[in-house]
């Protein structure tokens, strides 16, 4: 009975550690399901123009909106974070919420919006734009959300564009650890609904619906292929990636390096960390490079060397960023001069990032 009992428990353990993904991929993270409900109804303060609200999602990665950090149980290193998603998909999940929400603050009448979402992503990296080798020592004291969002009105099958929105908001919080730990179903989906309210009541669409029958419109066919277009990326699109270095993200976008005959070295850093180096056909070590592919695996930045793997339409890739909290131990002796103590607690975490596709930053 007593090896019937160690099996049992070993089995699970076992399970948990398998992954059709390499360690180093986000994918293998587990996804987390919200529900996205609306437990209230909007104010009657609240009147919007038009009776319905559809929802568009033309992100170039779908199946998620961000990364939260969990602290389960053999959560650790690349796993200490889970894939945020919605229940029955996010396009239905924002859409079904809007409809509900709204339902009382709609104007009977033939009018529509459509909502396209072009960025809609809570990032566990601050608002300020970092280089990636700043990275190493950030401390975080906020996270973001990335929107970028279009609007069209609607009527009798015609479309016209009124508004587009492109930001980037400001989560604060006192510690890293503290807005981390949004894995939380409660306190992720404040944040989400907050900002999903905004994107509609920040905007008075009033003009829009008087303009409507005066402007050329769009029909959705047209609307349709815009939005398609921006996934007409080389690098998306080519079934082989170029092997080399490239020197910039357009390079990358375009699948053209221009640093061919490269070779990939390893180099040693600490007794059980290493880490990768390119050089070119003369052994000459290469440091002026964006990112690179050498047998089939895909790099960013000549720091740290992170591999990236795509998803969908988007890459992923993770960075191991380092900070310290900072304590004083006060002297115990009341007639010695000498100032407090500090000690700084060094602390690291493996942070899944998405790549930008339209500019090249990560969020």
């Amino acid at each position: 009975m007593k090896i019937v009992f160690i099996l049992l428990l070993i089995f699970p353990l076992v399970c948990l550690g398998q992954s059709n993904y390499p360690k180093d991929n986000p994918k293998r993270l587990i996804v987390n399901r919200q529900s996205l409900e609306a437990d209230v109804i909007a104010p009657g303060s609240i009147k919007l123009p038009f009776s319905s609200i559809n929802v568009i999602d033309s992100r170039f990665d779908t199946s998620k909106i961000g990364f939260i950090f969990t602290r389960k149980f053999f959560h650790s290193g690349k796993k200490s974070f889970d894939a945020l998603t919605f229940k029955g998909g996010i396009q239905k999940a924002i859409q079904d919420y809007y409809n509900i929400y709204y339902e009382k603050a709609f104007e009977k009448n033939k009018f529509g919006l459509v909502i396209v979402l072009k960025k809609f992503w809570h990032s566990l990296l601050p608002v300020k734009e970092f280089k990636i080798g700043d990275l190493s020592k950030l401390d975080f004291e906020e996270t973001s959300f990335h929107i970028k969002v279009e609007y069209y009105l609607c009527k009798n099958e015609q479309y016209l564009p009124i508004k587009r929105i492109d930001t980037v908001l400001a989560v604060n919080t006192n510690s890293y650890f503290k807005i981390s730990e949004i894995s939380d179903d409660n306190t992720s989906n404040i944040i989400t609904k907050t900002i999903l309210k905004l994107i509609v009541e920040a905007y008075d669409f009033s003009p829009g619906i008087s303009a409507f029958d005066k402007v050329p419109k769009k029909s959705w066919a047209e609307i349709d292929n815009y939005n398609k277009s921006r996934f007409s990326i080389k690098i998306l699109k080519d079934s082989t990636i170029n092997e080399g270095a490239y020197k910039s993200f357009t390079e990358f976008k375009n699948n053209s390096p221009s640093l061919l005959n490269i070779k990939e070295k390893k180099m040693r850093l600490k007794l059980f960390d290493n880490t990768e180096y390119i050089v070119d056909e003369n052994d000459n070590p290469l440091e002026d490079y964006w990112g690179y592919c050498f047998e089939n695996k895909l790099v960013y930045s000549k720091y740290l060397n992170y591999k990236m793997y795509k998803n969908e339409n988007s890459f992923f890739f993770f960075i191991k960023v380092i900070w310290y909290n900072v304590s004083s131990i006060g002297n115990t002796n009341p007639n010695s001069n000498l100032p407090p103590l500090n000690i700084r607690q060094k602390n690291e975490r493996w942070i899944p990032i998405q790549l930008d596709m339209e500019t090249g930053n990560i969020y």
